[in-house]
């Protein structure tokens, strides 16, 4: 049976820790220590603890004769996994990743920004966007629900405007958390619109939830529409990201909040992981690998980030980083936070599933 995908990612995500103990190893160290990722890619002939034993097998055999060989990581590894339950195991291995990242930052460029050919879906193209959002939801979207429902869901009522809606997931799922919010979703495909009213209507929110087609950044709504402006995966689709900022500050009452979250662009060794990732552990079609391909490579920086939000009127907005992955531009969200970089942060297991 094919492992869970919270205990597989926490098996990756502790290989990527071990091996950064054990790279400096001789070259058949190396070579034991790389094929052990193809236990983390074949999930369909892995147990859910077989990735993490052959893991701490193959890192022990890399550590013999090196520095390292004072730190056992077969002994320890069996130590540890006896002292914690399986959701702790998640959320250090994410831990142990965050510090990989970190380490490798300064040697890894982002690669230039090329932008998408074709960033508006239409009929094919759609149906498989919208099979690929389900696929990802407990990974991307979860946690951006999550964080909207931390930050800005104090409110009984409110008026919630999502830009660039693709099929409809935010609003209706921020309709059935919030039975008192009214949810609007704008977008510039019509065959992703139709899709968004027939799932609000399957989950019995279409009277909630209402549907517009028009640019995200030219919106048939008067200023200040709205309590609460979001955007998810819609920055890189824009040459100048900084009118899509300008419109979601332009919707917000005085006082109103905007979220908005995308991809980080990464250099071109994490890209080809978070491919491989999507590939072999979400189950992405080669449609669907090259849709995120070429969002990868359109995607901003976060340096880029605050540069176009220094250009709009979202000036002031916090830049924080969700899940090592995407990064959320906030303003009026939540007791103020120090900016960070994207960085890896545990979620739990129980955020997965429908």
């Amino acid at each position: 049976m094919p492992a869970p995908p919270s205990e597989l990612l926490a098996a990756l995500t502790l290989r990527a820790e071990i091996s950064r103990r054990c790279w400096t190893t001789d070259r058949w160290g190396r070579l034991i220590s790389g094929a052990s990722v193809i236990a983390f890619v074949l999930p369909e002939v892995c147990t859910a603890w077989t990735p993490l034993l052959l893991c701490a097998l193959a890192a022990g055999a890399a550590s013999a004769g090196s520095a390292l060989a004072g730190w056992c990581p077969f002994h320890e590894l069996l130590k540890w996994l006896g002292a914690k339950d399986r959701e702790e195991v998640f959320a250090e291995g994410l831990r142990a990743c965050a510090g990989l990242a970190r380490e490798q930052a300064p040697a890894q460029k982002a690669s230039p920004r090329i932008l998408e050919a074709k960033p508006i879906h239409e009929r094919e193209e759609a149906a498989e966007y919208r099979a690929m959002i389900h696929r990802h939801a407990w990974l991307l979207n979860r946690p951006f629900l999550d964080a909207i429902g931390a930050d800005c869901g104090g409110r009984a009522r409110a008026r919630v405007i999502d830009l660039g809606t693709g099929p409809g997931w935010i609003p209706v799922q921020l309709a059935l958390r919030h039975p008192g919010w009214e949810c609007w979703g704008i977008d510039a495909s019509e065959s992703m619109l139709a899709m968004g009213r027939a799932y609000a209507q399957a989950r019995g929110v279409a009277d909630r939830v209402h549907f517009v087609r028009a640019d995200a950044t030219a919106v048939p709504f008067e200023d200040g529409a709205f309590d609460l402006v979001v955007s998810n995966f819609v920055l890189h689709h824009l040459p100048e990201p900084a009118r899509l900022l300008d419109e979601a500050a332009r919707l917000a009452r005085p006082g109103g909040r905007v979220m908005i979250k995308d991809l980080r662009r990464v250099s071109r060794p994490m890209a080809w992981l978070q491919l491989a990732f999507s590939r072999w552990v979400l189950r992405y079609t080669p449609a669907q690998l090259a849709m995120y391909a070429d969002s990868l490579a359109a995607a901003l920086t976060p340096a880029e980030a605050r540069e176009a939000a220094e250009r709009s009127r979202l000036q002031h907005a916090q830049i924080r980083g969700m899940r090592g992955l995407d990064f959320v531009i906030a303003s009026g969200c939540g007791r103020p936070e120090k900016e960070t970089e994207p960085r890896w942060a545990p979620f739990r297991a129980a955020s997965f599933g429908r």
